[in-house]
């Protein structure tokens, strides 16, 4: 886990904890599929999950999807990197993902 209490370098709200290992992906193409969200970060390093999220009724994109890393080194990487570069044309978001309310 990553503290952002004092850091904003993950990219997030100070104080918020954060997931070392995933990234949050927003204003992704609604024509992306997660095969191709894996090719954009694959070179950051093992990417374990990439993950479109979709409209559990129509199948269509909401625009926003998660990355999962195997080391948390490569969510960092990917966060500098990628935020603000255009996929499909579109300049994308990038940052740590929160972690959930138990």
């Amino acid at each position: 886990m990553l503290d952002t209490t004092n850091s904003n370098e993950s990219g997030n709200r100070p104080g918020v904890t954060v997931s070392g290992t995933r990234v949050f992906v927003g204003d992704l193409s609604w024509k992306l599929s997660d095969k191709e969200l894996r090719a954009e970060f694959k070179h950051f390093g093992t990417v374990n999950e990439a993950l479109v999220i979709r409209d559990k009724n129509t199948g269509r994109s909401k625009g926003y999807g998660f990355v999962s890393f195997e080391e948390p080194h490569a969510a960092l990487d990917a966060i500098k990197s990628m935020n603000g570069r255009p996929i499909d044309g579109r300049p994308i978001r990038v940052e740590a993902a929160e972690e959930r309310p138990a």
